[in-house]
């Protein structure tokens, strides 16, 4: 039983890893899809607790711009599961999310309730 344990440890730790850096992840952003007339800020209070079961949310503040991002704890590997961009164009934000495989259905939804 324990060398059981150990091998299928051996084989989650030498598999590839599921999850993309946040450098990865920004270079593989859509264009946006959504928009909203809600502020910059509604929206990545609003998006970030909407996300918050997936994976604990953190946000990048840049000029006029937010991402807000999902990632995996660990010491060996952090990498991230799923990010929404919002960005401020005045009047709008427009939204554009790209995330891991099956959930990007999932974070996309529930972005969809703020807006």
């Amino acid at each position: 039983m324990r060398n059981s344990i150990f091998a299928a440890l051996g084989l989650v730790l030498a598999a590839p890893a599921s999850a993309d850096t946040l450098e990865e992840r920004v270079t593989k952003l859509p264009a946006p899809t959504m928009s909203s007339e809600k502020s910059l800020e509604a929206l990545e209070y609003c998006i970030g607790l909407a996300v918050s079961d997936i994976a604990m949310p953190a946000t990048l503040r840049g000029e006029r711009k937010v991402l807000i991002y999902g990632r995996t704890p660990g010491d060996l590997f952090v990498g991230v599961l799923y990010l929404v961009a919002v960005q401020d164009d005045g009047e709008h934000r427009r939204v554009a999310i790209q995330a891991h495989g099956s959930w990007d259905g999932k974070v996309e939804k529930r972005a969809r309730t703020c807006l």
